[in-house]
């Protein structure tokens, strides 16, 4: 009888552990579904991304991002200061584009806006960059001009300008504050030069109400709206101008 009781007990504790394993299995056996959800709207006029084949370890999320702008494509742009965000191993065969961004987001604790030429990766508690607009606010002589581009994180907009105004053959410069800031990692798509100094400022953290463009026949100036001590030495002795080479 005494075996009988003991033969309980331990069938008892057995189904206990059972039961815990088959919980275990049920939380870490499958990640949770992305947040936001990766089937979510994107404009109507969207350019179609290819789809995402990728095997990769653990990486950080600047990483990941430079790695689908080399060898997928698409258009890709992670906000300053997150870059170093860890991702766990992913592996995705011929998943839609949106699903990636679902995942880095997901995982690297980050929201996504989706645009028609980008998606763009940025921390929660900076919605308010996606009110950036230079709609309006461009001179009708760039109207027509688009490029690709791709930056790597913490390239100071300076240097993005100086790039952007060689490559199409224009003049956009940038006070000390703007030209200073730093954009996060970004492989672009052919799209128009509007969309993309709209989401350079966003990549760069360069708040809606902190800057004014002035944009003539001859160039597209950025200036802060922000009160700035004097230049260190180094702005003292370098020049804002990009080449004309």
């Amino acid at each position: 009888m005494k075996f009988n009781i003991y033969r309980s007990h331990w069938c008892v504790v057995l189904a206990a552990l059972a039961a815990l394993a088959a919980l275990g299995c049920a939380s870490h056996g499958k990640p949770p579904k992305p947040y936001p959800p990766y089937e979510g709207p994107r404009p109507a006029d969207a350019v179609d991304f290819p789809r995402v084949t990728l095997t990769q370890d653990f990486s950080p999320l600047d990483d990941t991002v430079r790695w689908v702008g080399e060898r997928i494509g698409g258009g890709l742009v992670s906000m300053n200061g997150i870059g170093d965000r860890p991702l766990p191993p992913l592996k995705m065969k011929r998943k839609p584009y949106e699903y990636l961004v679902a995942q880095l987001a997901m995982y690297t604790g980050c929201q996504f806006y989706a645009g028609p030429y980008y998606f763009f990766l940025y921390a929660p508690g900076y919605e308010s960059l996606m009110n950036i607009s230079l709609h309006d606010r461009l001179h009708d002589r760039y109207a027509g001009l688009s490029g690709a581009m791709a930056f790597g994180a913490n390239t100071e907009l300076f240097n993005v300008f100086a790039m952007l105004s060689k490559s199409l053959d224009i003049t956009v410069i940038a006070d000390n504050p703007i030209a200073d800031s730093r954009c996060g990692e970004m492989a672009l798509p052919e799209i128009p030069l509007r969309a993309a100094l709209e989401v350079i400022l966003q990549s760069a953290r360069i708040a809606p109400g902190a800057f004014s463009v002035d944009s003539t026949e001859e160039y597209v100036f950025f200036h802060s709206c922000l009160l700035y001590t004097s230049p260190s030495p180094r702005d003292r002795t370098r020049s804002r101008m990009p080449s004309s080479a």
